[in-house]
């Protein structure tokens, strides 16, 4: 259901005698809880225009109050946050020839899967400003197009694909390794021989842009002026060898790529106007672009350009394989009264609007907002390698070596339950080939992982009662589902999940923590095979090598389910079937942690048993002061268990509190610890008891 259909129903509702089971309080409540990472992120929203400034206000005064309290619905409702794609060739001028070998192999033609606009006209009629008298209730954009693909209704999926499993494609080869379905490795060796920290990313193989980067060399920056630092890193003795500044006046860094001497920066900058609305009546008019820079670095003093891309809509995400960047934006009309102003509803990629044969639509009409991906090889920086564009809202997305799986949940008084729309990519060539529902809705981009071409995946479903339950689902490359485990945990709720190779764990909480552990070796009948039950719950949980399970989270009252302080768990997985908590470390002052937020905020490395993130101690008080907020490292020890190695005050000043916890990285190069904070940068050496060595200051 579309953010204006809610607000009708709400709206009913507040007239009916009594208030329907779905959109009571707590009902409320549980879907604005149901994404919680991706609202944390920080995201730019653009207003939207059109008949009616007082619906145009309560559009965008709801979609914002669900980002904010959501969460990846991650960095995921969370700015409406992703949405997709379709077809293989490109079609503009702007679009480079990558020839045959960035084909991607299909079982049905895509038009079979997902139909083109015709013509402008018919993307018109999608995404024009909806009427009062076009409000109905829907299951949600994405429920439609897997509609379309399976020929029938998504609330039958279940059953229908149970009985087509023995008829689904088989699964792509290649099992992942354990540390692949755990996440990537995040460490690396430079060409001369220096180990490092890489950024922790989601998926082995797949880059993920951040604000802090290095190459074992040098250190990247994105600073709060809004600046790109490359600093000479030589243990403390650190040398800025250069700054990177955009010439264009309000564009803002978002995020960077450093791949060996090819810099990939992402920024975005406004163009604001006047809309006439009606005679006398205007309405502000916000529209954003997304940039994509590309840099020569092979002389980290000499920065030189050599390519830009440009894109309209707002900074979504984007992720890097190979030598292919992929950018997502989200686009929202605005001015969609008439249909002979294209240049109003389509959205322009360098400068050009999309052909209409590259915007897939569903077969709702009043879509609000697109979702555009563009490929970018950083050999020809200043080419589209392809752009399609999907007419539909999304909350969160992941994206495996292959394929981009973009969800969206949808709400009913009915329930809940999840849309999924799957997109292959090759070198640079995007397709879309399968969509499906199931039921719940995702907590964040952990809950799905894809394994020898399955899709596996956890979510928290409501019953007719308002109870919550939990399931476990695995589908093949068509979205079938093939196998599932329902009806666990009554009354709780998901909190965490990971994957590793032919083991699922995930964590759900009410009063205790449930640690799940699940077989997943056979796709047609996955089992659980063991639930540890201790206070408090992860919402964090990384694989920290020798059958060890790494869960951040926090602690609670087990007989009322306060939550309490930051709360590390050290987990033996060694026997799957019984997992035991070996360690634990409470931290009872702590009231926020970064990881929690975005998962790219914490330096982790399990061999050389170090982890560290930023976190605040006590709240806000009545006189507007911020809470302390401070970077600690950790290791863990046998027969010890947790040690805080380092504790780092963020900021020496109340006006230092926003970035001084947001900013904050943590990496390391050799034997060095270098700490971020948005404005500086300190050296601690961890040969020397973690002695401070250095500081660069902006």
């Amino acid at each position: 259901m579309n953010e204006l259909d809610f607000l009708e129903k709400i709206r009913q509702s507040a007239q009916a005698d009594e208030i329907p089971e779905g959109l009571r309080p707590e009902q409320i409540e549980r879907k604005l809880e149901s994404s919680s990472q991706g609202r944390k992120k920080h995201v730019i929203r653009r207003w939207a225009a059109g008949a009616g400034a007082a619906a145009c206000v309560g559009l965008a005064v709801f979609s914002w109050f669900v980002s904010s309290q959501t969460g990846d619905m991650k960095n995921q409702m969370e700015s409406a946050e992703s949405q997709a794609v379709a077809d293989s060739a490109p079609s503009s001028d702007e679009k480079a020839d990558t020839g045959s070998e960035g084909e991607i192999a299909a079982a049905e033609d895509v038009e079979k899967v997902m139909a083109s606009a015709a013509d402008y006209q018919q993307v018109y009629d999608t995404v024009k400003y909806p009427q009062a008298e076009t409000y109905k209730e829907d299951r949600g954009i994405l429920g439609t197009i897997s509609d379309w693909i399976s020929g029938g209704s998504t609330s039958d999926a279940m059953e229908k694909s149970e009985s087509t499993a023995d008829t689904a494609a088989a699964p792509e080869s290649g099992a992942a390794t354990n540390d692949q379905a755990a996440g990537a490795d995040t460490s690396a060796d430079s060409a001369d021989g220096s180990s490092y920290s890489d950024t922790n990313v989601r998926e082995a193989g797949v880059d993920e842009a951040d604000i802090v980067k290095t190459d074992g060399k040098y250190i990247y920056l994105v600073t709060r002026q809004g600046m790109l630092q490359i600093v000479e890193a030589r243990g403390g003795d650190m040398k800025l060898a250069s700054t990177l500044r955009l010439e264009a006046a309000g564009e803002g860094i978002q995020e960077m790529y450093v791949d060996g001497d090819v810099l990939s920066v992402i920024t975005s900058d406004y163009e604001t106007a006047l809309y006439e609305r009606e005679k006398n009546t205007y309405d502000t008019l916000e529209q954003q672009t997304t940039h994509l820079y590309t840099y020569d670095i092979s002389d980290r003093t000499k920065v030189r350009q050599t390519g830009h891309i440009s894109q309209e809509g707002y900074y979504q995400s984007s992720r890097k394989s190979g030598q292919y960047v992929y950018l997502f934006t989200n686009y929202t009309p605005y001015n969609t009264e008439d249909p002979e102003a294209v240049e109003e509803y389509i959205p322009r990629v360098n400068g050009e609007l999309l052909p209409a044969e590259d915007i897939y639509l569903p077969r709702e009409q009043n879509i609000s907002s697109y979702i555009v991906i563009t490929s970018v090889d950083t050999g020809t920086p200043d080419k589209v390698q392809d752009t399609k564009a999907l007419v539909a809202g999304s909350d969160m997305m992941y994206v495996s070596s292959s394929n981009i799986y973009i969800t969206r949940p949808e709400w009913s008084q009915g329930g809940n339950r999840t849309s999924i729309v799957r997109f292959a990519y090759k070198e640079g060539k995007i397709k879309a080939e399968a969509a499906a529902s199931v039921n719940g809705y995702l907590n964040d981009s952990f809950s799905l992982d894809e394994y020898e071409g399955n899709l596996r995946l956890v979510l928290t479903a409501s019953d007719a009662r308002g109870v919550d339950t939990n399931g476990l689902y695995i589908l093949d490359q068509k979205l079938e589902v093939t196998g599932k485990i329902e009806n666990l945990a009554e009354g709780e709720r998901i909190k965490s999940a990971r994957f590793m190779g032919d083991k699922g764990y995930f964590v759900t909480f009410r009063n205790t923590d449930p640690l799940f552990s699940v077989d997943l070796s056979d796709p047609q009948n996955p089992a659980v095979l063991g639930e540890l039950k201790i206070p408090g719950f992860s919402e964090y949980l990384h694989y920290y090598g020798d059958n060890l399970f790494l869960g951040i989270g926090r602690d609670a009252d087990p007989e009322t389910g306060k939550e309490l302080g930051l709360k590390l768990s050290m987990f033996d997985i060694s026997d799957p079937s019984n997992v035991t908590e070996k360690s634990k470390m409470i931290l009872d002052a702590v009231s926020e942690y970064s990881v929690a937020a975005n998962y790219k905020a914490i330096m982790i490395d399990p061999e050389k048993n170090l982890f560290g993130f930023a976190y605040t101690e006590g709240g806000y008080s009545p006189s507007g002061e911020y809470p302390n907020a401070y970077y600690g490292v950790f290791s863990y020890e046998e027969g010890t268990g947790f040690v805080n190695k380092l504790v780092w005050p963020l900021y020496e000043n109340q006006e230092d509190h926003y970035g001084g916890f947001t900013d904050a990285r943590g990496l390391y190069i050799d034997n060095t610890i270098y700490i971020y904070n948005g404005s500086s940068l300190t050296a601690f050496d961890m040969n020397q008891e973690y002695q401070q060595t250095g500081k660069l200051e902006w």
